[in-house]
């Protein structure tokens, strides 16, 4: 089974082959970051097999009229050296291969040569200075040979540095001289860089890029850049003086040139937004350029570039940015809420689609627990149905007790008025008007209080669970009404949730209210007692209240 690694892997020797310029540099970029999951090992071993196979050097390529911009395997063997040069020093086999391609009777390819020095010159080989002055002595090409001559120049060579003064004055050696100056930063040369960069030099403006962010220019050098980019916008058709600006400008990281960049986003042109993109992540870090881009996508009521500002952050790392984006719908402001949602979605990817799921996912859960509180409900409403019942059938068969008790007691006084005088004459004229009557009053006498003891709770506690399941039924609808809300595609606003709040406070103090309104009729008894704690207990808890009174702390 292929890991992440290995597919990563394949992926970037693959855009090595056959991929765009812009993917291609990324794709080198990519080898000196720490957290890109390429598997360097793998990938040595990769280009050593491809480039003593099948990209190897043809005697075809040593012919005069061979044009090598028109072949691809002589382009991808150039992007390939430049790779293994920075990842083969440790490897015996890389790091013979790659000395083997800087002599020029091998590799005929000057490109060749040059990203192969230009790879050495970055990770710093301890034989540089060696290979340099070979190159120097050897290699005629005006590329590679100033680049040997600039490395030279860099480490304090002092007659390299003065024939590299002397080259760029000539019109032979000055773009193989600046291209030098674009892989090798030398200050001496920095306020003659940026005045030719004033002038619009391509190569200039490249070197620009280079300058490392401690040289005292760095400042002079972003202002001739910025001014590069405002020629451009007048001349649209200079893309790629345009996005190498663009670069070169994010490479100073300069923070207040972080809104210049902002506007950039909003270009039709795709390399554009992409140079933006990256120049705005490395000046300002990933995060804080998320907000940036969510806060200018915000501004803008319309959305018109939502899809540009979505694109740029495609541009960026894709998990930190999903991660920004995330916190921002949550727990950002709320007018960039629901911007950070529509770019979430709009960036794609299985990070963002995650995140997406996650938010589903918890909006189910809460669907759940309603499910679960208006089950409560039911439950309650059967059990005080069922209460009520009983209290009904005691009180009837208390009646009914006291009637059959009654009626046994006249019949047995009638039959001993019988059997004593043999007539019911005195009975039914005194003994029935005075002997029952008198009987059944003592009873009902000793029954009635308990009878009305019982019917006062039975009514009581009707009036409390009418009350009660009034009361939740109330923020059963709340809770109704917020979730189709919370469902819909837009967010949630700050005062929509207050009014939620609101709603729950209102019918609490209602139910609160009516019940102490019952209280004060009479004597509040045991049962009354547990039935009010039992309201005030699970009053808390149904998922709205908690959701919205949190939600409300974390607005405030």
């Amino acid at each position: 089974m292929t890991t992440k690694s290995g597919q990563e892997t394949g992926r970037l020797f693959d855009i090595l082959v056959r991929g765009r310029k812009i993917d291609r540099e990324l794709a080198i970029a990519t080898l000196s970051d720490p957290e890109s999951r390429v598997d360097l090992a793998q990938l040595r071993g990769m280009i050593v097999h491809a480039l003593t196979n099948e990209f190897a050097p043809k005697d075809s390529e040593r012919q005069r009229d061979y044009k090598f911009d028109r072949d691809s395997r002589a382009m991808a063997r150039s992007w390939f050296l430049s790779a293994l040069a920075r990842i083969g020093e440790g490897d015996v086999d890389a790091r013979t291969l790659t000395r083997k391609h800087l002599d020029p009777n091998y590799e005929p390819n000057r490109w060749a040569r040059y990203e192969t020095l230009a790879g050495l010159f970055a990770v710093k080989a301890s034989d540089l200075l060696e290979v340099a002055r070979t190159i120097k002595k050897n290699d005629q090409e005006p590329w590679p040979y100033m680049l040997a001559v600039a490395i030279l120049a860099h480490h304090g060579d002092a007659k390299a540095l003065k024939e590299m003064k002397q080259k760029l004055d000539e019109e032979q050696w000055h773009v193989a001289t600046l291209r030098a100056l674009r892989t090798v930063p030398i200050e001496e040369f920095a306020d003659q860089i940026i005045e030719l960069a004033r002038q619009y030099d391509y190569d200039a403006v490249v070197a620009l890029g280079c300058i490392p962010n401690t040289w005292p220019e760095v400042p002079d050098a972003a202002e001739a850049l910025w001014d590069v980019i405002k020629y451009c916008h007048d001349h649209h058709w200079l893309t790629d003086l345009w996005g190498k600006a663009l670069r070169a400008l994010g490479s100073q990281k300069l923070s207040v040139k972080s809104p210049w960049l902002v506007d950039e986003l909003t270009n039709e042109n795709p390399n554009i937004i992409f140079e933006a993109a990256v120049a705005l992540e490395k000046v300002l870090g990933t995060s804080t350029a998320t907000v940036r881009i969510v806060e200018a996508a915000a501004s803008n009521v319309e959305s018109t570039f939502i899809e540009t500002y979505a694109s740029a952050l495609r541009w960026m790392k894709r998990d930190l940015v999903v991660e920004k984006l995330e916190e921002m719908m949550v727990s950002g402001l709320v007018e960039h809420q629901d911007t950070a949602r529509i770019l979430l979605i709009a960036i794609g990817g299985m990070a963002a689609f995650q995140k997406v799921q996650a938010r589903r996912a918890a909006i189910n859960q809460y669907i759940e627990q309603l499910k679960l509180a208006e089950e409560h409900v039911r439950t309650l409403f059967q059990t005080s149905i069922s209460e009520a019942q009983k209290g009904f059938r005691l009180a009837t068969y208390m009646d009914l007790a006291v009637f059959t008790l009654g009626i046994v007691l006249i019949a047995v006084s009638a039959i001993l008025a019988l059997i004593n005088q043999g007539n019911l004459e005195s009975w039914a004229g005194v003994g029935l008007a005075s002997g029952g009557s008198g009987v059944l009053g003592i009873l009902y006498a000793l029954l009635k209080d308990p009878r009305r003891q019982i019917q006062r709770e039975v009514d009581h506690l009707m009036h409390l669970k009418v009350v009660f399941l009034g009361y939740l039924r109330q923020l059963h609808q709340t809770d109704q009404a917020y979730t189709r809300r919370l469902l819909e595609d837009q967010q949630l606003t700050g005062k929509e949730l207050e009014e939620f709040s609101n709603l729950i406070g209102t019918t609490m103090k209602s139910a609160m209210t009516e019940i102490a309104r019952l209280n004060l009729s009479g004597r509040e008894t045991k049962a009354q007692k547990s039935t009010t704690r039992k309201i005030t207990a699970v009053q808390w808890k149904l998922p709205l209240t908690d959701h919205m009174s949190k939600t409300n702390r974390r607005e405030k």
